[in-house]
């Protein structure tokens, strides 16, 4: 403000007009926008006197009673701008100045006016701006009536922060910091007259009143109610105009023709009547049966009901009540009895299942998420593979699958990568399968470590094949996000997997992080049927080794393994059992005391026991063992073919694997087992090329006779 073009005087009160057009009026059902050239008609000054004073004066009471007790105090200055030479029109002090007006006539008709002071008609005391900037004038009424402690109705404010930028052409920025407010509140002030003024266009506007202010400010500020009637940000207003109108209607009294009568209207009250409406309304208003049950109805109370949205606040007041009684429990788990542990185990399953089902995978453990298999009956199994791409194997195409399929060739051929591709396919969007495959490659124990994993090369992964006559593939890429959720700090890349089942497709992500835990994106997890991946090398689960001796006792297999190990290995073998604390199975033997751990009877025992364990598992599905015959006797496997054989069949498991050794080969042959349901296979590579040359079972049976063929080709 120009502090040089103020200037302070005193005028007669016949000089000064009330302003017919202040804020205060904005709301009065009364109220008419008057021209400058009209503000000194007498009629117009008149009715600008009836509006500042109200009915029997009761607007300027105190006032009256203040000037008749202390006379004029000048606490707050009256500001004017000047009309003509010496008239000038109130700015701020209109009530003061309609107040000096009402005793000046009370002074004429000789009627009491307390001490006042009557001179002061003749010299009243008023600041005014010479200056053509008018703005100056509006800044100093907004900072008492917007910033200052006599405050305009809401409506009224709002049409005044408009007219600073759309009459007086300030500056949105340049209005906030001259009155002291945000932004944030200009602008919603401004997005609510704009919608406010929608109304008034609309078949409802006669029933608009200033109390509707909060409901239309709800709107502006609520994003799924903006979100419904399309609202732009730009240019402040609704652009789906039948959704505007329904929202309209039901802020509004509205009417119906009766049913039983064409000519008889029913009156409608708002369904829609403060502020808080808006808010519960919002909770459900993209939810189309509701909002027809609202319409019907006209009881926002009964449409929330009516929605899903009440479950959802049930769901989240159960949660919030679930966390308090956690916390209490764990004050006072000292006190917990051994009957709490079954009843603590059933609330963490139910959770686990909760999680599952919601898909929350990142705060389940991998054993807690529920699979869902295809596959888990008798069927035809895989009849052909292609590893398009998989580490160093290539349009790798392998055919003529059969019950048995064994991979022979040199080292570095590709045989444990061939069996990580096929146990990839099997397991369809189970990404957790792929950080497994990576774990054990790595070697760690109980999880991947990220670091490490983020440095392994990771080419596009496309596995394909056909399982029960339906076509299924799995691909596997990495990529770098770039988004506002991700940790930067710690974030170091994304696993996408996509997998098709007889061309339904399944996806799940995984975002890799250095310093805290991996996050996993799915909606369910499918995998094609029961597999499992066998290395003498790598780290097994110990939730396979749990499941693999549960599945096995249940199906009495078991049994049939451990008299496999007294009549082949040690007759006084008498039981072998899994000790549950230390998952480790232990060996009741005629020669010793007590049970000792199965480790002391060497790894062939161990290898076999294994083995044979995890045929129940991968029931109806497929077991993969890589290198089959390591650490077991020479003489054994040919009884241990025959084994292998027995379950696959027991259990309708389609077997693949991997072998160096010639004489676990020529075992397989030579026991003269179905060796129709054998497929053999060579791995070779021709200049960096994989390729996979295929034997059957029967042929491979004459040639070892005839030339004692080695399927392993050059060593």
């Amino acid at each position: 403000m120009d502090i040089e073009n103020i200037n302070i005087k005193s005028t007669h009160l016949k000089n000064l007009f009330l302003d017919p057009n202040n804020y205060r009026f904005i709301n009065h059902d009364d109220y008419r926008f008057i021209k400058d050239k009209d503000l000194k008609e007498p009629r117009i000054q008149a009715r600008t006197m009836s509006l500042l004073s109200g009915i029997k004066n009761e607007n300027l009471a105190d006032l009256i009673e203040s000037f008749k007790k202390n006379g004029y105090l000048p606490v707050d200055q009256i500001q004017v701008r000047r009309i003509s030479s010496n008239e000038y029109l109130v700015i701020e002090g209109n009530r003061r100045v309609a107040t000096l007006k009402l005793f000046q006539k009370m002074y004429e008709e000789n009627r009491e006016i307390g001490n006042l002071d009557p001179s002061l008609f003749r010299k009243v005391p008023i600041v005014y701006y010479d200056t053509e900037q008018s703005h100056h004038h509006q800044v100093v009424m907004g900072l008492k009536h917007i910033s200052g402690n006599k405050k305009w109705p809401a409506l009224n404010q709002a049409q005044y922060l408009e007219d600073l930028i759309s009459k007086f052409g300030m500056e949105e920025r340049d209005v906030a910091e001259s009155l002291g407010i945000s932004m944030m509140r200009l602008r919603r002030s401004r997005k609510t007259l704009s919608l406010i003024d929608e109304y008034k266009k609309s078949d409802y506007g006669d029933q608009f009143q200033t109390d509707m202010y909060s409901i239309f400010e709800e709107i502006v500020k609520t994003p799924s109610i903006k979100e419904w009637i399309d609202w732009s940000e730009v240019d402040y207003k609704a652009e789906n105009i039948i959704n505007r109108d329904r929202l309209f209607s039901w802020i509004s009294e509205d009417e119906e023709f009766v049913e039983e009568s064409e000519e008889e209207i029913r009156k409608l009250d708002k369904i829609i009547v403060k502020s808080t409406d808006i808010r519960d309304l919002s909770k459900f208003i993209h939810d189309k049966k509701a909002i027809a049950n609202l319409e019907r109805s006209r009881s926002i109370t009964q449409a929330y009901a009516f929605s899903d949205r009440v479950k959802e606040d049930k769901f989240e007041n159960a949660l919030n009540i679930l966390e308090e009684q956690v916390n209490e429990a764990n004050i006072h788990s000292q006190y917990a009895s051994d009957d709490s542990y079954i009843r603590v185990k059933h609330v963490i399953d139910k959770l686990n299942g909760l999680a599952a089902s919601k898909g929350f995978a990142n705060i389940l453990d991998n054993k807690a998420i529920q699979r869902n298999v295809f596959f888990n009956f008798k069927t035809t199994h895989f009849s052909y593979i292609t590893i398009n791409k998989y580490k160093a194997l290539t349009e790798l195409n392998i055919k003529h699958l059969n019950k048995i399929n064994i991979f022979a060739g040199i080292n570095n051929a590709g045989k444990s990568s061939l069996l990580e591709a096929i146990y990839l396919l099997t397991r369809q969007n189970d990404i957790f399968a792929f950080f497994d495959i990576n774990r054990r490659r790595g070697k760690f124990n109980k999880s991947l470590d990220s670091v490490w994993f983020h440095s392994q090369p990771l080419e596009n992964i496309h596995i394909k094949g056909e399982f029960d006559h339906k076509d299924i593939s799995v691909k596997i890429r990495k990529e770098e996000e770039d988004s506002d959720t991700l940790d930067k700090n710690s974030y170091l890349s994304s696993i996408q997997l996509v997998s098709t089942i007889n061309g339904d497709t399944y996806k799940s992500k995984a975002r890799i992080y250095k310093d805290k835990e991996n996050e996993s994106f799915f909606k369910n997890i499918h995998i094609l049927c029961n597999s499992v991946l066998s290395s003498p090398f790598s780290i097994q689960n110990k939730e396979d080794i749990i499941s693999s001796h549960e599945k096995s006792v249940e199906s009495k297999n078991l049994e049939s393994i451990i008299q496999f190990l007294k009549e082949k290995l040690d007759s006084k073998i008498e039981n072998v059992e899994l000790a549950g604390e230390l998952s480790r199975f232990l060996v009741t033997h005629h020669d010793f005391d007590k049970a000792i751990d199965i480790t002391q009877f060497g790894e062939g025992m161990q290898r076999i026991y294994h083995i044979a364990l995890q045929f129940a598992l991968a029931e109806n599905g497929v077991l993969l063992i890589d290198e089959i015959e390591n650490a077991i006797h020479y003489s054994l496997l040919k009884d241990f073919a025959t084994l292998i054989q027995q379950l696959a069949n027991r259990f309708n498991v389609q077997v693949f694997m991997t072998s160096h050794s010639k004489e676990c080969i020529d075992a397989f042959i030579n026991n003269d087992f179905e060796n129709e349901n054998i497929s053999a296979y060579r791995l070779e590579n021709y200049e960096g090329t994989i390729a996979c040359k295929y034997i059957s079972g029967e042929k491979l049976q004459r040639l070892i006779k005839s030339i004692d063929l080695d399927l392993r080709g050059d060593s």
